[in-house]
């Protein structure tokens, strides 16, 4: 962008907009409902199974599906 300023790009939203729709996001308490959580602990099922086959010494954890809850969440803020 330094180099080239005649292609620079003009953001869609100004600062102040940016912090506003993140301090309104930060107040969002998403919750997965039954039919997620049931989705969600399938697929993680799923993966541990496939998991079991193989010999690698990747192990699929508790962590990941936590990870993926959070995700969830943090997307659904979005």
């Amino acid at each position: 962008m330094h180099r080239m300023k005649e292609n620079i790009i003009t953001p869609k939203y100004d600062m102040k907009e940016l912090k506003k729709y993140i301090s309104i996001t930060r107040k969002i308490k998403p919750q997965l409902n039954i039919n997620a959580a049931k989705l969600l602990r399938d697929y993680y099922i799923e993966i541990r199974g496939k998991d079991k086959n193989n010999n690698n010494s990747y192990r699929v954890t508790v962590r990941q599906l936590e990870s993926m809850i959070r995700l969830s969440e943090a997307y659904a803020r979005l």
